[in-house]
């Protein structure tokens, strides 16, 4: 689908338009457009874990923006993005846990949340997602979710 799609175009691996779905062609449209303001990638849809609070996920893009100071935490959507300052949120803290070559101890500053909303119609926007209480949220979700597996394990 177009996450994967996304990765390969990052990647600069490209995608054969013989084995996709015609929705598509406007998405890879934007996600090339989106690819102009890369200045260096991170992490590209790269599953990581959370010791401290026990989750993983994928973010979609980590890394630096052309004319941006800070890192941005970059998530893909085609349809729905109501809840995607509490998913961004959570790949903030996956991020900072995560250790590399360039951050050796984790990540200590700060990170933006940005959404690149692709409609499957065409056309895209790329804005920033503030909500820094969303964290909080997201654990909240995370317990109640875990208290739901408990009771079906029990």
């Amino acid at each position: 689908g177009a996450h994967l799609c996304f990765k390969l175009i990052i990647e600069g691996k490209g995608v054969s338009m013989d084995d996709l779905h015609p929705d598509l062609l406007p998405v890879l449209d934007e996600i090339e457009k989106f690819k102009l303001l890369i200045k260096e990638t991170i992490l590209c849809e790269v599953p990581l874990y959370s010791k401290k609070y026990d989750y993983c996920g994928t973010p979609d893009w980590y890394g630096r923006l052309k004319g941006w100071k800070y890192p941005v935490i970059v998530d893909l959507k085609t349809g729905q993005h109501e809840l995607v300052g509490i998913q961004l949120s959570a790949y903030e803290q996956l991020i900072r846990e995560y250790r590399c070559e360039q951050y050796p101890k984790g990540y200590k500053g700060i990170i933006k949340h940005l959404c690149l909303n692709i409609p499957k119609t065409g056309g895209s926007s790329l804005f920033e997602v503030t909500d820094r209480q969303a964290f909080k949220e997201f654990r909240n979700r995370q317990a109640v979710f875990n208290r739901n597996q408990e009771r079906r394990i029990t």
